[in-house]
């Protein structure tokens, strides 16, 4: 056989075969996702983030077209559950569910055993309102109130507390005003309500649990730890209006270990984009006074690092 036509079949099913690959690769990774996949939520179950992650779950479920099952891996911050989902297969079926903070402030507060960049961020799918609270009839009403109060009895106040923001900002707070805040810790923002409203501390924070008990009138707000106002609670001061030079900023992430492919990580960012379109999602968001918002993969790398230098920069601020 002429050497030339060998070649030329041996090349050719060389091509055959090499594109035979190239399509069986880009059919599983169309068929994404294969199997059930584990939601990993950062917080304590009935907190706010669990409470969104639970609803988001049903419709994921059809969108996706394979059950997505909930675990809670409670516990520093969110970095119990980021460490865990780090350390799984990098093939986008399990995924975590915490707030921005646990990769832009956590690790500046404390030494952790993950990096941001041990995992791929796919979206912020909404954001915290953060406030503090106190249980309806106490004597004071507004965080000046509380801080004369202090004074006045000569005592320290506690606060019902879950992570390292919280305690950042309200001991920014005491140290600026003379006063003491001493934070009790609870499990996630589900734990805050049943201290205030059990009278065991003097004062909660949280990312929005607080919604339906301030529209009850079992708690009285107190202030807003954002830098500007809230948007379902446009009359509470903020972080400005008090004459802070800083404020808070929490985004609701989803994340999976790092070297997903692009193409697992593109198709459950937008399963989420079209899960917080879900009307219970929505109600649970608003009831909770939760912000809706989306931002997909290609924006998450700029987000983080930004939020990253903001959150340095508050540090340097707060501990002067």
């Amino acid at each position: 056989m002429n050497i030339l036509l060998v070649s030329r079949a041996v090349t050719g099913a060389l091509f055959v075969g090499v594109a035979a690959m190239i399509s069986l690769g880009a059919a599983q990774a169309a068929e994404y996702p294969t199997k059930s996949l584990t939601m990993i939520v950062g917080y304590r179950a009935g907190g706010g983030t669990d409470t969104l992650a639970r609803a988001a779950a049903d419709p994921l479920s059809k969108i996706l077209g394979q059950t997505v099952l909930v675990q809670n891996k409670p516990g520093a911050g969110g970095g119990v559950a980021a460490l865990y989902t780090s350390k799984t297969k990098p093939d986008g079926h399990t995924f975590v569910v915490t707030t921005s903070t646990t990769y832009t402030l956590e690790p500046q507060l404390k030494k952790v055993a993950y990096k941001s960049e041990d995992l791929t961020h796919v979206a912020v799918i909404g954001q915290f309102q953060e406030a503090i609270f106190t249980k309806a009839g106490s004597p004071y009403s507004t965080l000046q109130e509380m801080i004369a109060y202090a004074k006045k009895e000569k005592r320290s106040l506690k606060y019902a507390s879950f992570y390292q923001l919280d305690r950042l900002v309200t001991g920014y707070i005491a140290d600026r005003e003379g006063v003491e805040f001493i934070p009790v810790p609870v499990t996630g923002g589900a734990g805050v309500m049943p201290a205030v409203l059990g009278g065991h501390v003097d004062f909660g924070w949280s990312g929005g649990s607080f919604a339906p008990h301030a529209r009850a009138g079992t708690i009285t707000m107190i202030g807003a730890m954002t830098y500007d106002r809230l948007g379902q609670f446009p009359n509470l001061p903020s972080m400005m209006d008090f004459g802070y030079p800083t404020g808070t900023q929490v985004f609701i992430t989803i994340s999976v270990a790092k070297d997903t492919p692009a193409s697992a990580v593109r198709t459950l960012a937008a399963a989420w984009e079209q899960a917080m379109k879900d009307k219970r999602v929505v109600d649970i968001m608003q009831k909770r006074n939760q912000l809706i918002l989306f931002h997909g993969p290609d924006a998450m790398p700029e987000l983080m690092k930004t939020q990253t230098a903001m959150y340095a920069d508050m540090v340097k601020l707060l501990k002067k």
